[in-house]
């Protein structure tokens, strides 16, 4: 009863909000156990275990989450974020901006699609255009190609990832340095634009811009 009370309190002191933002409203599919708190004179919603969010087609799952009055949510342990169009994201913190639709995800994160696997530390992906990028050194694997750097960016919708800065292609039929990369996981093309090495069993060749088949 108690926990009905805070509820409606919290429903009410929301409704405004709501309902001058409803297009940014995050949507509470499953929790444990919720409870309203004071966080520095603001009310908030904290949710706790096996907590499942929805945001305009993006599902959000996590072990507790933090939803602010403007629907901005922290979120941490076992993050999934999961896309439309089958991506996922799995980490295990979680800031999630509702009006940009923008998510920072750091700790152990996996980007999955299709066609690749992204690893890194952290990441910040772009809803909107489903692009997001790291800054912290990753790797990604594509079928039997790897591919390492320090900075990267996905781009779903070309199926493209670009790196930069100390980028390292291995391949069972060849082996790519470069310093900035453009990778396609549907055709498997290397496209580069700066001082790059190839290497196969044939011996190695220089190239300053170009583009390598991977096949």
């Amino acid at each position: 009863m108690i926990q009905k009370k805070l509820l409606f309190v919290f429903s009410l002191y929301f409704s405004t909000i709501v309902y001058a933002q409803e297009s940014t409203m995050v949507e509470v599919l499953n929790s444990d156990f919720a409870s309203i708190e004071t966080i520095e004179n603001e009310m908030v919603k904290k949710l706790f275990g096996n907590v499942k969010l929805l945001h305009k087609g993006t599902l959000m799952y996590c072990d507790t989450a933090t939803i602010y009055v403007n629907n901005n949510v922290f979120a941490s342990g076992h993050i999934k974020i999961v896309r439309p169009k089958g991506q996922t994201i799995s980490g295990q913190i979680l800031n999630y901006y509702s009006d940009q639709k923008l998510a920072v995800i750091r700790d152990h994160i996996v980007l999955r699609d299709k066609k690749m696997k992204l690893e890194t530390t952290d990441i910040t992906y772009d809803m909107n255009t489903d692009v997001g990028f790291y800054t912290n050194g990753g790797v990604v694997t594509s079928e039997d190609t790897k591919i390492t750097s320090r900075h990267g960016t996905y781009v779903s919708k070309s199926k493209s990832i670009f790196f930069k800065f100390d980028v390292r292609v291995t391949n069972p039929k060849y082996k790519l340095v470069s310093d900035t990369l453009e990778y396609n996981t549907e055709t498997k093309r290397n496209i580069f634009y700066g001082s790059t090495k190839i290497e196969n069993d044939s011996g190695y060749i220089w190239c300053n811009k170009g583009w390598h088949d991977g096949e």
